[in-house]
């Protein structure tokens, strides 16, 4: 984390230091590794320009994401993907190859008995406790009438949601009409849970 920023997120490290991000440009880790943001390590680019630095290291992944945000021609991203594919397998991260690892990893959780198949007692002792301390799910009818009713007298149930959301809409408040920008693959729309669901720290196109 950035000690004079407070934050771990690289481009607004970036922003903090250097002034605002072109339109459409990444911000390149110098030094390759994406876990560094140290300002100094922190490089302003354009798409076309990162694209190059990433082709001449031989970083077939990252030029592979980034092809998604260009005009190339679809034998070139076939050739970066057959390059990634093979790096993927030289490194043995290829998903193909963790049959072996998972293999393993299931052992060692059947001997230690952690595995989920030896969960039973553990998961039924559990469940007495929680109808012990009243907590548990079977047991909620009481707990949930009291949420509902607290729901119901502040005006967030459910139920009561139509006049709420036609007025947010009427305001141009509705999380439906939100308008965002995800600067991983710059794609644009509206509508908070699309972008909470598939873009910003969860979009495919992330780099770091």
């Amino acid at each position: 984390m950035c000690i004079y920023c407070g934050t771990d997120r690289y481009r607004k490290i970036y922003q903090q230091h250097y002034g605002d991000i072109p339109k459409g440009y990444d911000i390149h880790h110098i030094d390759g590794n994406h876990s560094n943001h140290n300002p100094e390590n922190l490089q302003s680019v354009s798409l076309l320009e990162h694209y190059d630095i990433h082709y001449q290291k031989g970083d077939w992944k990252a030029c592979l994401i980034m092809s998604a945000r260009m005009k190339i021609t679809p034998e070139e991203r076939s050739m970066l993907s057959s390059k990634s594919n093979a790096e993927r397998v030289a490194n043995k991260t290829h998903h193909f190859q963790t049959g072996d690892i998972q293999r393993k990893t299931n052992r060692k959780r059947l001997e230690n008995g952690t595995h989920l198949f030896l969960d039973s007692e553990l998961q039924r002792a559990k469940s007495v406790k929680r109808v012990k301390n009243g907590t548990h799910n079977f047991l909620g009818g009481a707990i949930q009438k009291i949420s509902n009713n607290n729901r119901v007298k502040n005006g967030t149930h459910h139920l009561l949601g139509g006049k709420q959301q036609l007025k947010q809409l009427a305001d141009g408040k509705h999380s439906s009409q939100i308008k965002w920008k995800c600067h991983h693959c710059n794609k644009a729309g509206s509508g908070s849970t699309n972008y909470k669901r598939w873009h910003g720290d969860k979009c495919k196109f992330r780099l770091d």
